[in-house]
């Protein structure tokens, strides 16, 4: 965290200002700005959208004629915008003086003061732009924030809902998801999928692992949906749970609603916790329970990490081991 609020203010003492309530940058790299924006979510800064600044136009500096380009900035503020270390003496009265109080607003009027908190606010979508498909990798771990490393967006909390949907509205449309939660003590994570074939031949592929350990609650919940008249639609769901001791819960809900003979949609669950015959023939040959532990949860979630690219997939695995590391005696 030092480190990237060294950085933030190392910029801004060279390329910044201060306003009466906020931090801003200007630059005509936008890609810089959201790099920035990133930056500020990791040491809890609030970041607005870059916005335009300036657009593109002739002009004359020094005599000379020049072409400006154009211009984006984002704004910074909150309460650890004044943990910055800047070093240019104006610059920190200014960031002294700074108000970091934030504004509740709405374009209905609308006062949701009590729905937020200092990390938590609302933004209104201005417009909704088809990516086409992207891999989006989200992982369940210990303690309570969200943030971004290494591609992979991380959200933990101590109580997590989360169902991602695919609505399969073209013939010939297919969804893969693939999902791993972990809790630990004190944890509850409730999370699954929800797939609506929409259209005929759709295909959906679920395949879901849950791991929980020092009294940690996992439960797999989803909804597979088949539309009536949506022929030769194609539908597999396996969710599976594995307990690390005696105090954890594992569970699974699925759903399926299938208004469509002409499909073929399967579902297989299992929940259960780690064997002590398991574990006393690994120990048997040599290893202690943790390595021997370690071994069952990595073939447990063996399928999964083959679907995951090489460098998330190492990431996934250097997470599990630590976990197991701080929580097995």
């Amino acid at each position: 965290m030092s480190q990237i609020l060294s950085f933030l203010a190392g910029y801004i003492d060279s390329d910044g200002h201060l306003s009466n309530s906020s931090v801003y940058l200007t630059s005509i790299n936008k890609k810089i700005l959201e790099d920035v924006k990133l930056l500020g979510i990791q040491v809890g800064l609030w970041g607005s959208k870059i916005f335009e600044h300036g657009k593109a136009k002739d002009s004359r500096i020094l005599g000379k004629k020049v072409k400006i380009r154009d211009s984006w900035r984002i704004t910074l503020n909150g309460s650890n915008v004044k943990l910055l270390p800047l070093k240019c003496e104006v610059k920190k009265i200014k960031l002294y003086r700074l108000k970091t109080k934030r504004n509740y607003v709405s374009s209905t009027g609308l006062n949701f003061k009590s729905k937020v908190n200092k990390e938590i606010g609302f933004s209104r979508i201005d417009k909704i732009e088809k990516m086409g498909i992207k891999p989006t990798f989200d992982i369940e771990v210990e303690e309570y924030h969200n943030f971004i490393a290494n591609g992979i967006i991380v959200h933990n909390s101590k109580v997590t809902m989360l169902y991602p949907s695919s609505v399969l509205l073209e013939p010939g449309a297919k969804t893969d998801y693939i999902g791993i939660a972990y809790a630990n003590a004190g944890q509850h994570q409730d999370t699954g999928c929800k797939a609506y074939h929409l259209a005929p031949n759709t295909s959906s592929h679920i395949v879901s692992k849950s791991i929980c350990m020092n009294g940690g609650i996992t439960a797999y919940r989803g909804l597979v949906k088949v539309k009536q008249g949506c022929k030769g639609c194609k539908s597999s769901v396996r969710c599976d749970g594995l307990m690390l001791d005696n105090k954890s819960k594992a569970t699974t809900f699925p759903s399926m609603e299938v208004d469509e003979h002409d499909v073929s949609v399967a579902h297989e669950a299992a929940v259960g916790k780690i064997g002590e015959e398991q574990l006393f023939y690994l120990m048997s040959r040599g290893l202690s329970e943790q390595e021997a532990t370690k071994m069952i949860v990595s073939g447990f979630i063996e399928p999964l990490i083959r679907e995951l690219p090489l460098e998330y997939a190492v990431e996934l695995n250097r997470l599990l081991e630590m976990e197991i590391e701080n929580s097995v005696v």
